[in-house]
């Protein structure tokens, strides 16, 4: 075999060792027991009396609260303008908004996105007009958006928002933290479980690795958002 195949095979082998490696890592982080005995088993914690199952399942949804903050849960929703309503709710697991488009944008003006601390600054526009100005308060259960002027026509927007992960109770419950970030969520776990065990020195490693990775997977996801071309309609 000559020595460039030789070459392209070990590197073959070796990307077929790390794609084995990550699935490994997350391919098992499927359910609520499942991140609990990963968390059991790297804190060495197993089957204390001081760490129940009730713990352990608290620090994992808080985790992955933590992380889905940085809103790495993306949804879509629509909502219907309705003639002179300017206020509309958002769903219960709304965190922020990424994004907000009319689904037929074709000869609609671009709708600008303004702080909603500067609502009060708007000044009055003719009513007869189409909404031109949009803002975002709240989250969770007092997420509303509006717009300004109220619409007068009846429409159909898209919003793109960041989510809330979904709170895991049981066993076999499963998260939706993508696949790439659910390894982290033992990281943190595990930095909580040695921290309350006294094992400090050992626990800011693990909340050192739980940042670090937490930055790369964002900077990663960061140069694959900026090659999407998004509606010219967005503003934010």
């Amino acid at each position: 075999m000559k020595k460039k195949n030789i070459i392209q095979v070990g590197l073959a082998l070796i990307l077929c060792l790390l794609f084995a490696q990550a699935y490994a890592e997350t391919g098992n982080l499927l359910t609520l027991v499942d991140f609990r005995r990963d968390c059991e088993n790297q804190s060495v914690l197993i089957n204390h009396p001081f760490y129940p199952d009730s713990l352990w399942n608290r620090w994992i949804n808080e985790g992955s609260a933590d992380i889905a903050s940085y809103c790495i849960i993306e949804k879509l929703d629509t909502i219907q303008w309705v003639v002179g309503t300017m206020n509309y709710d958002l769903n219960n697991d709304f965190i922020a908004l990424i994004a907000l488009f009319p689904l037929k944008p074709f000869g609609k003006k671009t709708l600008n996105f303004i702080p909603a601390k500067d609502i009060g600054k708007l000044q009055e526009l003719n009513p007869t007009e189409e909404p031109k100005d949009f803002w975002q308060s709240g989250k969770g259960r007092n997420a509303t958006v509006g717009f300004y002027p109220p619409p007068v026509v009846i429409d159909t927007m898209l919003i793109i928002y960041g989510a809330e992960a979904e709170y895991m109770d049981s066993d076999a419950d499963t998260t939706d933290i993508p696949y790439s970030y659910r390894p982290l969520i033992i990281d943190y776990v595990v930095w909580r479980a040695l921290l309350r065990d006294g094992k400090r020195n050992t626990a800011v490693q693990y909340w050192g690795s739980y940042k670090e990775r937490l930055e790369a997977n964002l900077k990663f996801e960061q140069k694959r958002f900026d090659v999407l071309i998004l509606p010219e309609e967005i503003k934010k």
